[in-house]
């Protein structure tokens, strides 16, 4: 399912986010390059992820991240950056 072969989360948002998206797409494992869709997301999923984003993080991902094929350590780099400029 990843592009190129599993690599595991390895900073605290990505592993926070790949808790989450282990628990809404019901897997096992996600990795940094695994994408939403990909792992059997839909619109119905995208919208709880949104909503599990805002309350982990404090952070409003637009939705439309999610439908652009947005990888995990995509979408992690946002929140960091959003994180960080404050």
């Amino acid at each position: 399912m990843a592009v190129s072969g599993y690599v595991p989360p390895h900073t605290a948002t990505q592993k926070a986010l790949a808790e989450i998206w282990a628990e809404l797409l019901d897997v096992e494992r996600v990795g940094i390059h695994d994408k939403f869709l990909d792992l059997g997301g839909d619109s119905l999923l995208a919208t709880l992820l949104i909503g599990r984003i805002h309350k982990k993080f404090s952070f409003k991902l637009p939705i439309d991240v999610v439908f652009e094929a947005s990888t995990l350590e995509e979408i992690g780099t946002r929140i960091d950056k959003a994180q960080e400029s404050g």
